[in-house]
């Protein structure tokens, strides 16, 4: 039984995901946090005492919540609201999975869960689900502990994005114990019974044990709680999975060999060819008809017309028309005309040290200096075009992209290089 605890209600918002040519629609839902019904009503004008409902010390975060994705953890106040919303957004899906196996399935069948319903955690962030489910499982199924965590860790799978040791999400025990108690209490007892184990299996090396604790020095590591509690963890590239074997889940490989597993990433080619570029898809089409669409390994047949010079006139004329595309989007937006003609060395992604952007505008930078210093350099035009996003918090990756528009600027404007080198962000 819960005692003293806040509420906050989850509205969901369904979005239908229609397939492609066929009979099929998934459902994507997203949730809303709002206060409970109750905190709503105005406390009466003549009531001595405040509704004990305004006592609630987070009823200003609950509508912030859903407001972002990601918010600003820089300061206490950031990282709770984030670990408020990680817990919000996995409990109430795990709830609404629940409910919906059970109308279909039985109130009863709760034993069989993991054989109908996988929860895959895309990184550490829904890791919570881990021990909500067990909550669940235990306090509103009954359930014992042992079949809790047989239930859950068959019924959950990780993937990995970083490899980082300063990206891996980690909670000061301090915060999570005061706004999860129950869920806390339970990642607690996970780690006490794991911590028995791994120091009967590493009776000596105390930094053996610590790479696989999930508490350690107050703070709770959630990739360890990920990798202990999910049956699959996959890496998304051959070498991402490579070191984490080797080097940041290296004992969890030793002790669970089978467990570690790849799973490169991909991109949709109906989203990002068929859809992005109509150009590129009317000449596949011609060329190799539209069963690609559906089967896209039938666009290793494009490779046939790899000497065809037609084919290869026609692919250079796609090339072009989307460059000038682009270009055309460039100029209406930031007023910055480029050479369609000239190479496009572009890098778009999220703005991290790691991704390495600093380290492309310093080649950009050292190339301008080498033109100043050689004007009769013979070069071919290039245009580097930069894209993406720093996270709210990360100061080194806002001050990178203030950088390379400090040296767009310098650039773009100097007719010293004669439009050798145009910089766009």
């Amino acid at each position: 039984m819960h005692e003293g605890f806040y509420t906050a209600r989850a509205i969901p918002y369904d979005v239908a995901v229609i397939g492609y040519h066929n009979r099929t629609v998934n459902n994507l839902r997203l949730w809303k946090a709002e206060l409970p019904r109750e905190e709503f009503a105005l406390t009466p004008i003549n009531s001595v005492e405040p509704s004990a409902n305004l006592n609630n010390p987070y009823r200003n975060l609950i509508p912030r919540i859903s407001l972002a994705l990601y918010p600003d953890d820089s300061n206490f106040e950031g990282q709770q609201l984030r670990l408020m919303q990680e817990y919000f957004f996995v409990s109430a899906g795990v709830q609404s999975i629940i409910r919906t196996y059970k109308k279909s399935y039985g109130p009863d069948a709760i034993r069989d869960f993991a054989k109908h319903v996988a929860l895959h955690i895309n990184d550490t962030h829904p890791a919570l689900i881990i021990p909500e489910l067990m909550r669940i499982l235990m306090d509103e199924e009954k359930l014992g502990w042992r079949e809790a965590v047989k239930i859950t860790t068959a019924a959950v799978a990780y993937t990995n994005h970083t490899v980082l040791p300063e990206a891996m999400e980690c909670w000061p025990v301090a915060m999570f114990k005061e706004l999860l108690p129950r869920i806390y209490m339970i990642v607690e007892e996970i780690h006490n019974r794991w911590l028995h184990v791994a120091r009967r299996l590493y009776p000596d090396d105390e930094a053996k044990v610590a790479n696989v604790a999930i508490i350690w020095n107050d703070r709770i590591n959630m990739a360890h709680l990920a990798a202990l509690g999910s049956h699959s963890v996959n890496g998304v590239a051959k070498i991402h999975t490579q070191i984490l074997k080797s080097t940041v889940l290296r004992e969890f490989n030793e002790l669970f060999p089978c467990k570690i597993n790849n799973k490169t990433n991909g991109v949709t080619h109906r989203r990002w060819l068929i859809n992005s570029n109509p150009q590129l898809t009317n000449l596949l089409d011609e060329t190799i008809g539209q069963g690609w669409h559906t089967d896209p390994e039938e666009l290793s047949i494009f490779k046939e017309f790899s000497d065809n010079h037609e084919v290869q006139d026609k692919l250079a004329g796609v090339k072009r028309q989307r460059k000038i595309i682009l270009a055309d989007h460039i100029y209406k937006s930031y007023g910055i005309k480029l050479d369609v003609d000239s190479i496009f060395d572009v890098q778009v992604k999220r703005f991290h040290m790691y991704k390495r952007q600093l380290l492309n505008i310093f080649h950009v930078y050292h190339f301008y200096q080498e033109l100043l210093a050689n004007p009769s350099m013979d070069v071919y035009p290039r245009t580097f075009i930069f894209g993406g996003k720093a996270a709210a918090s990360y100061g080194t990756a806002k001050m990178t992209i203030k950088l390379i528009n400090e040296i767009a600027a310098k650039i773009n404007t100097d007719q010293r290089i004669n439009n050798k080198i145009k910089v766009v962000l």
